[in-house]
């Protein structure tokens, strides 16, 4: 198995696979700088072993006698080899590539240069091969052996008689189409149909037409400028905004094409400030022209799209406007007021307003929510208020605990207290406490400071500074405290 290129080629890469001479097996992780490269041309001495350096990815460029694995893993065994172009000059059939490494089989790759083709069929017809080498003898197109034959005869070549006739069909055409011109160039003179139906237009309308389309009030070129701004010396009026309420059309540059109201004019600068901001700066030899504002107007008005309307109020009835084409951001402050909305308007706005659903109206700090936060609560309210509602249950409980206060005197509270003054000290005396002692740095009680100064009498152990008090049974530790000295102590502290 081999491969062939055209003799000359360069930067030829090749592939080879690698297996072991011990066992066979794809031989994977070799190292790149032990293969031995070499190649040898038909009748030419072998070329000198190259020692192969590696590539540093397997879509590097290609680089002469480098080599590297492809994958390992998926494709075992396989390794890219980059040649020297000098293995592949025109002048021999074939040149033979190997790559040696001393723990794998030797592999070699025939590569023929220039190959002779030898076509025995075409499309899989035999005949047409033959043909083909009929009509090529090798050094171009033989017409003497040609089976293609000549042409004699062409009866679907246009005659010179059909030429002509299509002509003069053309010509008629022709003159009708001028009788047609000549004709609206009599209806456009003075008189003509078409003025007369224009004049009655005008008539009807009060209206007369401009023999010209208003000129610019004054062009100029741009020194610097940028999306908002442009600033040209030329510009020598003095008076401040000057140029306002007109529009600047640029015919150059980033902004060529777009017309912006002019907002500005500051004569200290000679800078023209405009909006909207066009889509590109404005910058050095752009040319601009100033135009009419109200003329603008109508102009891109019934054009393209204007940039703005400037002029007074337009009766117009709208039938339709875009989606989302009057937001908040479309007003100017003040734009409308209460002056501007007829009374029946006002009404039904706040009817609007007032009969808006509170549901959807989450946006913290405003009015709807918070009127949706209160109907929330009340809500709330009103079934805690219920019968085994949570209101109701509290209720039911404090009933319960204050029933005794209502009680007749005497029945109840009256007959507690009573008791309590029966209590004689001899039941104060005999009745025993129960054992407890207050945390340390606690406050105790009288029955925890009363058990702790009898059981640091009766019940204690000493070892060394530790001062240890056992609880009534003798061997629990009640508290521990710690002595000041371990053979002559003067003070204790309650660890």
């Amino acid at each position: 198995m081999g491969m062939s290129v055209t003799g000359g080629a360069t930067n030829v890469t090749t592939y080879f696979v690698m297996r072991l001479a011990a066992d066979g097996t794809a031989a994977t992780a070799l190292t790149i700088t032990d293969f031995d490269l070499q190649y040898v041309r038909s009748g030419v001495a072998p070329a000198a072993k190259a020692d192969a350096t590696s590539l540093a990815a397997t879509d590097s460029a290609h680089g002469d006698n480098q080599a590297i694995e492809i994958d390992a893993t998926d494709q075992p065994g396989l390794y890219r080899v980059d040649w020297p172009d000098a293995a592949f000059a025109a002048g021999v059939p074939e040149v033979i590539l190997s790559v040696k490494c001393a723990t794998c089989f030797t592999e070699h790759l025939r590569v023929l240069i220039d190959q002779p083709v030898d076509v025995t069929k075409v499309s899989g017809d035999s005949t047409a091969a033959d043909n083909l080498e009929l009509d090529y003898d090798g050094t171009g197109y033989a017409k003497a052996n040609s089976t293609i034959g000549t042409c004699t005869t062409n009866t679907d070549l246009v005659t010179a008689a059909a030429v002509r006739t299509e002509m003069d069909s053309n010509s008629t055409q022709l003159a009708a189409i001028v009788a047609d011109t000549n004709e609206l160039q009599g209806d456009w003179t003075d008189a003509g149909r078409l003025d007369t139906i224009l004049d009655a237009i005008l008539t009807d309308t009060g209206t007369t037409l401009p023999l010209s389309l208003p000129a610019a009030l004054t062009k100029g070129t741009a020194d610097s400028g940028s999306t908002t701004t442009c600033v040209d010396a030329a510009r020598t009026e003095a008076d401040t905004d000057y140029w306002a309420g007109s529009y600047i059309r640029f015919s150059t540059g980033l902004a060529a094409g777009q017309t912006r109201l002019i907002t500005g004019f500051t004569p200290a600068s000679d800078t023209i400030t405009f909006a909207p901001a066009t889509t590109g700066a404005v910058a050095s030899t752009d040319a601009y022209e100033i135009l009419p504002g109200v003329f603008d107007d109508v102009r891109y008005w019934g054009g393209t799209a204007p940039n703005a309307l400037v002029a007074g109020r337009v009766d117009a009835s709208a039938g339709k406007i875009a989606a989302a084409a009057i937001t908040a951001s479309v007003f100017a402050a003040d734009a409308v007021d209460a002056a501007a909305l007829a009374s029946d308007a006002v009404d039904e706005i706040v009817d609007q307003v007032w009969d808006e659903l509170t549901a959807g109206h989450v946006t913290a700090s405003t009015f709807g929510k918070a009127v949706g936060d209160v109907l929330a609560d009340t809500n709330e309210l009103q079934a805690d208020w219920a019968d085994g509602g949570r209101l109701d249950l509290i209720v039911d409980a404090v009933l319960v605990d204050t029933a005794q206060i209502g009680t007749a005197t005497g029945a109840s509270i009256a007959a507690d207290i009573a008791a309590l003054n029966d209590i004689a000290v001899a039941d104060i005396l005999t009745t025993q406490m129960t054992e407890s002692y207050a945390a340390n740095g606690t406050a105790p009680t009288l029955a925890e400071a009363l058990f702790a100064i009898h059981q640091c009498l009766m019940q204690f152990t000493i070892s060394t500074t530790s001062y240890t008090v056992k609880k009534l049974d003798n061997s629990t530790t009640a508290f521990v405290g710690t002595l000041d000295d371990a053979t002559s102590p003067t003070s204790l502290v309650r660890s």
